[in-house]
């Protein structure tokens, strides 16, 4: 259908295009006709002023209004046989929605003999696919049955083989913690024994001690004594010393001022004498 609607719109273009070259050259002639007309009826005008006899002025008169009309009649000729053309165009125009429609009706009924067919055929690959999916369904439904048989089965040993050892780690376990409560209650005692002997033992260390720290603050008490009665006399002995080398001190600025001058007396004289010498 949409090669037959092609094939026919081109044959109605190429027919349109040979119309119109055609109205073309007729509107070209027609132009040619009326200019040579006019021109024909537009030289005579002038003629017309020379005319004196009124019988004749009105013979060119209507001559030139048989021209006109002429012209006129051509130009409506070509106006009729336009409208007409568009008459025509308007009635092919008509003609073509018509077979549209037709070509439209028939393509529908086609179409919908097509949707039947493929919805029938649909349907039964449909009907064929829930088939079997229904049947693998069905299938791995009873495959995941017997695998969870399976599996239940085996939890159910593996929580019987989990309670067995469990029952048996718990007797080991309370075994264990028996034997190890009498090994702790032996230990405990033996351990209380050895640490009430220690603790006599160390009674018996800080009685000792106690005797040896009281020994030992008498002689420190003794010793601070002697050290201050020391410490007071080396007092008296520093400030002693003190004094004496005061003392000292001072004599020692009076030789230092005396030799000063014994040696600036000594420098004066040598001088005196160097320059007697000298003479």
């Amino acid at each position: 259908m949409r090669i037959t609607g092609d094939s026919r719109e081109h044959e109605r273009r190429i027919n349109e295009e040979v119309s119109r070259q055609g109205r073309r050259q007729k509107l070209l002639y027609e132009a040619e006709s009326s200019a040579r007309q006019n021109a024909t009826v537009a030289m005579k005008w002038s003629a017309l002023f020379d005319k004196e006899i009124p019988q004749e002025l009105l013979h060119e008169i209507e001559k030139q209004r048989e021209t006109c009309d002429r012209i006129i009649d051509s130009k409506d000729k070509l106006i009729q046989e336009f409208k007409l053309e568009i008459k025509g165009k308007d009635d092919e125009y008509v003609k073509a929605l018509k077979k549209q429609a037709e070509d439209v009706d028939f393509l529908l009924e086609r179409m919908g003999r097509q949707f039947a067919t493929l919805r029938k055929a649909f349907e039964e690959e449909i009907e064929e696919v829930e088939t079997a999916y229904m049947q693998e369904r069905h299938d791995l439904m009873q495959h995941n049955d017997d695998d969870m048989t399976n599996l239940m089965d085996k939890r159910r040993e593996k929580e019987e083989q989990y309670m067995d050892a469990r029952r048996r780690r718990v007797e080991e376990d309370q075994q264990q913690l028996e034997a190890q409560r009498v090994q702790d209650a032996e230990d405990f005692n033996i351990l209380k024994i050895k640490l009430e002997t220690e603790i006599q033992t160390l009674e018996q260390q800080l009685e000792e001690m106690q005797a040896t720290y009281q020994l030992n603050q008498e002689k420190l008490d003794y010793n601070f004594r002697v050290l201050v009665e020391r410490d007071s006399e080396n007092t008296h002995t520093i400030k002693q010393q003190k004094k004496k080398l005061t003392r000292m001190a001072d004599v020692l600025s009076s030789l230092k001022g005396k030799h000063a001058r014994e040696e600036r007396r000594y420098k004066t004289e040598n001088q005196v004498a160097h320059h007697e010498t000298d003479q």
